[in-house]
């Protein structure tokens, strides 16, 4: 289940192309409403992380441990700035925020570039009810150097605006909400290459 999770998250989003016609009210309307939607499940997402956050901090203060907690923070999720993949019917939809106040700086190989950086992936899976995990991302530093110039932006641009899934080129981890490691590959151009070998634990 883990393993077919995992594969899930990682599958390239394809978006078809349409034609393009005039904006009527209709269209304003249905926007509204899909701004509204979002809003919502925005919420719902917030609400849900920060209950089992809360949960989490309560064990802890009693000294207990939950699943494979790390004791360490993962980042505050940026609830401003989401993004929505919609899928099919049967996975619902994913739901992505930007992880904030957790520095990444640590490489598990000699070809791994210790910055990158991290998001929170939420799907939902029942009546208030997510799947969350999260993303870490390290990019090579030659292919941010490229997609800089390819794109005419400055070296300090965020590593998000740069990423694209058909080239990209360094290690994409997936971390548990107890910050413990559960899977780690490495994409050349897109391609996954090798796998990283996760300790038991």
């Amino acid at each position: 289940m883990k393993k077919i999770l995992f594969m899930v998250l990682m599958v390239p989003l394809a978006f078809s192309c349409r034609k393009e016609r005039p904006v009527g009210q209709q269209d304003n309307l249905m926007l509204a409403g899909l701004n509204d939607q979002r809003q919502q499940t925005v919420e719902n997402c917030k609400q849900w992380f920060e209950g089992k956050q809360l949960e989490k901090r309560k064990l802890a203060a009693v000294g207990q441990q939950t699943g494979d907690s790390q004791g360490e923070s993962i980042g505050q999720p940026d609830w401003n700035h989401p993004t929505f993949f919609e899928l099919t019917p049967n996975l619902n939809e994913f739901n992505r925020f930007p992880l904030k106040g957790f520095t990444v700086d640590c490489s598990f190989t000699d070809r791994m570039n210790p910055k990158g950086f991290r998001d929170l992936v939420m799907r939902k899976v029942g009546e208030g009810n997510f799947i969350a995990h999260i993303l870490e991302i390290h990019p090579d530093e030659a292919y941010l150097a490229q997609k800089c110039a390819q794109k005419g932006l400055p070296e300090e641009t965020d590593m998000r605006q740069l990423i694209d899934n058909e080239d990209f080129t360094g290690y994409f981890l997936v971390y548990s909400t107890e910050n413990a490691l559960k899977h780690g590959e490495r994409r050349e151009s897109g391609v996954v290459t090798t796998n990283l070998v996760i300790p038991e634990q």
